[in-house]
């Protein structure tokens, strides 16, 4: 394998491996520090990352106590409160956080990756929180506010503000910015019909806003093209209904006002 290179910005240096270490060492800059300023520069080189993920690869299959032991550590209360702060700290770099964000939906859009997390919900509302550990950690969630409800087989997160439970922070944001604009609304309260599959399924619009006459679907933009999507939202549009879809760009990036649901 040909080893390949980086080359620090700071001073031009083309051989470095590891460029997060090369900067702590070397310019005894903070790595978070210097990812703000340059989120593009990979934290190794391509060679350095196949070497180690090689090696890892080779431990877990021809160590069982590495293995386990790796595995324990990933399960372990230790390792959830130590990945939980690193990631509240990185979350407060801009840069890095809308990385993940687009990370996050690209690989979100893979049909493979959508079925694998749906699958893993419903394996875990069959096993883990039908035991006593699950049915505690369900109890503590639900105190915090931000409960998981066990309906239709699946696991579903759940928002709590001013008398609504949201299944998202999107919707929940939303329903914050029409209190604001003093904007009466009721939240999936009504229901059309809709054929994907050659099945007919129940699609239920996020918020109905009675003096516009309008229901309003809150989505990701990725989602907006998908075709279960479109389906739901052709069946409002064929009862003659008006729909808008808001995005988290429009939602986050623009400043919503009254004039945005005449339609």
């Amino acid at each position: 394998m040909k080893d390949t290179y980086l080359t620090c910005p700071i001073c031009g240096k083309n051989t470095v491996k590891n460029m997060t270490k090369h900067v702590s060492m070397a310019h005894n800059i903070i790595p978070t520090d210097f990812y703000t300023e340059y989120p593009e520069i990979p934290h190794i080189s391509q060679s350095c990352f196949d070497k180690l993920s090689n090696l890892a690869k080779d431990n877990w299959k021809n160590n069982p106590e590495y293995a386990e032991k790796c595995s324990s550590y990933f399960r372990s209360q230790e390792h959830a409160i130590q990945h939980s702060n690193y990631m509240k700290k990185v979350w407060q770099i801009p840069e890095i956080r809308d990385m993940y964000t687009e990370i996050n939906r690209e690989i979100g859009k893979r049909e493979n990756v959508r079925k694998a997390r749906s699958n893993n919900l419903k394996l875990l509302h069959k096993t883990w929180y039908k035991t006593p550990e699950g049915q505690e950690q369900y109890r503590i969630n639900g105190l915090k506010g931000a409960t998981m409800q066990i309906e239709r087989g699946y696991v579903s997160k759940q928002i709590y503000y001013n008398g609504n439970f949201y299944k998202s922070n999107y919707e929940k944001d939303f329903a914050i910015k029409l209190d604001e604009l003093h904007i009466v609304f009721e939240y999936e309260k009504t229901y059309f019909e809709y054929v994907y599959e050659n099945k007919i399924h129940r699609y239920y619009p996020d918020f109905y806003l009675p003096e516009f006459n309008l229901y309003i679907e809150i989505k990701p933009s990725c989602l907006t093209e998908h075709p279960k999507n479109i389906a739901k939202f052709n069946s409002v549009l064929a009862n003659k209904h008006n729909l808008k879809v808001i995005t988290e760009k429009e939602l986050y990036q623009s400043n919503i006002t009254r004039s945005l649901f005449i339609i």
